[in-house]
C-alpha cells in the first residue's frame, strides 16, 4: 500500500529514533502513500531520520503524487516533535480528515526541489493540514519544496516562530479552495 510505517487504532504509540527510507509508491494516484501513516490513532512521531522516500520515478512521474514523509488521517492526534524529514517526492506532513497535531522542531527539507515533471525531493507542500484538520505549527524549518505552509479548505492552525525559504510558488498559504473556510493565525 506504500506505507513504511502503519499505525491504525492505536493508543499512546511512540515511533522515536528510527531511520525510514527508501519508500515504494503505489500505483493508484489515489493512495495515501507515506513513510509513516497513522490512522485512528494517538502517537508521538520523535526523532526519526524520514528520508528518500522517492519511489519509481516513472510510477510517480504517472501518478504525478509521491511519497509523504508524515501523514495524519481520519480522527488522529498526533505529537510531531525533532525530526529531520529530507527528500521525500510528496508532502513532508500532511493532515486531514479530522487529523489533529502539534508540530514543533522539525527540519523538513525537499533537498531536490523538483518542480514541474521533475521526480525527486521536494514536491508537494512542506507542512499541509486541509479539509478540517487542526494544528499547531511551531519552530520549524521548511525549504526546498514547491509549497512551504498551508491551511486549506476547512483547517485551522496556529503558525507561529517557522522559517520557509528557497520555495517554488508561495511560502505561507490559507486558502479555501473555493469549498471551505480556513482559520488560521500566522506570526
Amino acid at each position: 500500500a506504500g506505507y513504511g510505517i502503519f499505525l491504525r487504532d492505536c493508543e499512546d504509540c511512540w515511533v522515536k529514533d528510527l531511520v525510514i527510507t527508501g519508500g515504494a509508491r503505489d500505483t493508484s494516484g489515489t493512495a495515501t502513500d507515506a513513510a509513516i501513516v497513522v490512522q485512528r490513532s494517538t502517537a508521538t512521531i520523535e526523532g526519526c531520520e524520514i528520508r528518500d522516500n522517492i519511489g519509481d520515478p516513472e510510477v510517480v512521474g504517472r501518478t504525478v503524487v509521491g511519497i509523504m514523509g508524515i501523514c495524519g488521517r481520519e480522527d488522529s492526534r498526533l505529537r510531531i516533535r525533532r525530526n529531520r524529514i529530507l527528500r521525500n517526492s510528496w508532502d513532508g506532513i500532511a493532515l486531514y480528515r479530522d487529523a489533529q497535531a502539534e508540530i514543533v522542531d522539525n527540519v523538513i527539507d525537499g533537498v531536490d526541489l523538483a518542480a514541474g515533471g521533475a521526480v525527486g525531493g521536494g514536491r508537494g507542500v512542506g507542512i499541509g493540514v486541509t479539509w478540517n484538520a487542526r494544528a499547531t505549527i511551531r519552530g520549524n524549518l521548511v525549504r526546498r519544496y514547491w509549497k512551504g505552509i498551508g491551511l486549506f479548505v476547512d483547517a485551522d492552525g496556529q503558525v507561529e516562530e517557522n522559517v520557509v525559504e528557497q520555495v517554488a510558488t508561495w511560502g505561507l498559504s490559507l486558502w479555501d479552495a473555493a469549498q471551505g473556510r480556513p482559520r488560521g493565525v500566522f506570526r
